[in-house]
């Protein structure tokens, strides 16, 4: 059985999680690798798209039929709002199916595809079985990826939204059997409940995470390690571009209001250009490296996940899995994973006073801190672990080959 992942870029939280999904594959022995058209990553099983260039006739083709590609984009955006995260289009310049790695493999696994396949001719002649792992809403949406995104613009993009969701509706109807996977049940019950996506096979499947990496450690020493404050609590806020709008950063600091700045410091991980924060703090550039980013949660007292749209957050399972408990929005897939008093603490959508509040709870109660992380270990023992996911998916894709779930009709 050979097995093809299929994402748009090696980076992001899609992108960490197929690599995790995709190595823990590997030491099942399932043969599988990545095809993404951005690769900034040295895994050997990743793989940069590419075409062939020993043709000058074939380079310029593709290169006027690209930049032809570019000028509609832009032509159909041209004077609207760019107050979003991601718009994308269904249209593609690229053909995946002549890739070598298509060719070989039994099963196509699509991610987080935006830019990368092009709908109409993907779906129109790939007869492989498929599998979708769903990261955002976007693969049932228009252009946009978030709902938030959509609302703040549904307006001024209602047409072109429209065209894109038919384009989709239409690319999509000759398949009759797809098994799609949501990583939380928020987003479970979004996608088995959506026109042109409730006719396919759904189920549940948490992303993994290599709980021998990301383990509770020694407080004091990794804290002494990376130069953190022994004599503060600390409060860890991770993302990969910390300005971005959707993780909440405007609104931490409005609830660090709250807390005592004499006592208490915020880690901010991430990167972090023209951020400023009027409160005691260090600032961490983006980790790549998992043992060390493990060893900057382990540092912290509780982790703050004030995201204001998510699926299930990369930076929640990290942070449990180190035994560090979690304050959070009560929104999207977030309640998978944190119960209030169990393994963490929720505040209401974008209750900033609220969160500050919480933060406050889990800081001054002692008692209720070292249960939930405690909790919060066990539960990430329990629901998250990398063997668990992988087991999963083997079951899935035993059942497609074996029962042949996968049919198209022209």
């Amino acid at each position: 059985m050979r097995v093809l992942h299929i994402n748009t870029t090696d980076t992001g939280g899609a992108g960490k999680a197929v690599i995790r999904l995709m190595n823990g594959l590997l030491k099942a022995n399932i043969d599988n690798n990545l095809l993404v058209l951005y690769k900034y990553q040295t895994e050997p099983h990743v793989h940069k798209y590419s075409f062939n260039t020993q043709s000058f006739f074939k380079q310029l083709q593709f290169s006027l039929k690209y930049r032809l590609h570019q000028h509609h984009q832009k032509k159909a955006l041209r004077g609207k709002s760019h107050n979003y995260e991601v718009f994308s289009f269904p249209e593609s310049v690229y053909n995946i199916l002549n890739h070598p790695l298509y060719k070989q493999a039994d099963i196509i696994h699509l991610h987080w595809v935006a830019g990368f396949i092009d709908y109409t001719s993907f779906f129109k002649h790939c007869q492989k079985p498929i599998v979708w792992t769903l990261h955002d809403l976007n693969p049932f949406y228009g252009g946009f990826h978030y709902e938030g995104d959509y609302h703040h613009n549904e307006t001024e993009y209602k047409l072109l939204d429209t065209k894109i969701k038919d384009t989709k509706y239409k690319a999509l109807k000759p398949i009759h059997k797809l098994q799609v996977v949501s990583p939380s049940s928020w987003m479970l019950d979004i996608a088995q409940n959506r026109s042109f996506f409730d006719r396919f096979q759904h189920i549940h499947i948490p992303n993994g995470i290599d709980l021998n990496v990301y383990q509770p450690m020694d407080k004091q020493l990794v804290r002494k390690k990376l130069g953190i404050p022994s004599d503060k609590n600390v409060l860890i806020f991770l993302a990969e571009n910390i300005t971005n709008k959707r993780k909440g950063f405007e609104l931490l600091s409005k609830a660090l209001k709250c807390v005592d700045p004499s006592t208490s410091l915020a880690v901010l991980v991430g990167n972090h250009h023209d951020t400023s924060l009027d409160f005691p703090h260090l600032k961490f550039d983006y980790v790549q490296e998992e043992h060390k980013l493990a060893e900057i949660y382990a540092c912290a007292d509780a982790c703050i996940v004030p995201s204001l749209e998510d699926n299930l957050p990369n930076t929640m399972l990290e942070a449990m899995a180190c035994g560090v408990p979690v304050v959070a929005f009560d929104i999207g897939g977030i309640p998978d994973m944190v119960v209030p008093y169990k393994t963490g603490l929720l505040a209401s959508e974008k209750n900033h006073q609220m969160l500050g509040e919480k933060i406050n709870e889990i800081l001054h109660n002692t008692l209720l801190r070292s249960e939930l992380a405690q909790n919060a270990r066990k539960k990430a023992l329990e629901k998250f672990s990398i063997e668990q996911q992988t087991s999963n998916y083997i079951d899935i894709y035993h059942q497609i080959l074996q029962a042949k779930t996968f049919e198209y009709h022209p």
